[in-house]
């Protein structure tokens, strides 16, 4: 499917202007990106927001209130367009006149899923930025998506994980980001026995994310590690 709106593309390699240096951290980062949107916003102090597919009304509210809350202090807020967790945090970046970005898992001629084309022309037409690394018409593929995420925390000064099962692939997200790109991750902590809190419950239990009740302290380690890149 088509993204349903005319669009300019720009296509930057490692080594141009426009690539985004904090990517060259990964250890296989893409060649090549391809840009729909102001690509300005490779530049602003973000915020990966990740979380499940199939949350819960209180992942739903948990993501609106520190999505409002950064939105305020001008952080940009990148998540992956996919249902959840994903498109709540975009759609309340946009409620809030907020930028967001959304990192794709398929080409730019593949908007996936199919019933956020209107979503993702929202979010270009708010001032956003859609990025991919595949082809126009890549379709969606399961191993497309491990690969989406390690760009999410790429272009994340911190990683927010609001709600997620055990098996999540928010799990990887907030894996590559302490352990490839030395980020801060943030976990919503749930109920001990619900099974979308599973995974973030874990993470911090694990220590690989600090328990955060507040948007401030995720706030607060983005911009830290912001000025420490742009020292």
């Amino acid at each position: 499917m088509a993204l349903c709106l005319p669009f300019a593309i720009t296509r930057v390699k490692i080594g141009d202007d426009l690539y985004p240096s904090h990517l060259t951290e990964l250890p296989s980062p893409p060649s090549t990106l391809y840009l729909a949107g102001d690509t300005s916003l490779l530049n602003m102090p973000s915020v990966g927001v990740v979380g499940a597919r199939r949350c819960t009304s209180y992942g739903t509210v948990a993501t609106q209130r520190f999505v409002t809350g950064l939105a305020e202090s001008n952080i940009c807020i990148v998540s992956g367009g996919a249902r959840g967790i994903d498109s709540t945090a975009h759609r309340s970046a946009l409620e809030a006149k907020a930028k967001t970005v959304i990192v794709m898992g398929s080409g730019l001629n593949r908007v996936y899923p199919r019933e956020h084309c209107l979503l993702f022309r929202q979010v270009l037409e708010g001032g956003g930025l859609i990025v991919t690394e595949f082809e126009h018409d890549e379709r969606p593929k399961p191993e497309n998506f491990p690969r989406r995420n390690r760009i999410v925390s790429g272009l994340s000064h911190a990683v927010l994980v609001v709600e997620a099962a055990k098996r999540s692939g928010s799990l990887i997200t907030a894996r590559i980001a302490v352990e490839d790109h030395g980020r801060d991750v943030f976990a919503v902590p749930g109920q001990f026995d619900a099974p979308m809190s599973q995974g973030t419950n874990w993470l911090i239990q694990q220590g690989y994310a600090q328990l955060t009740l507040h948007h401030e302290d995720v706030q607060e380690s983005a911009m830290r590690f912001y000025s420490q890149l742009h020292q």
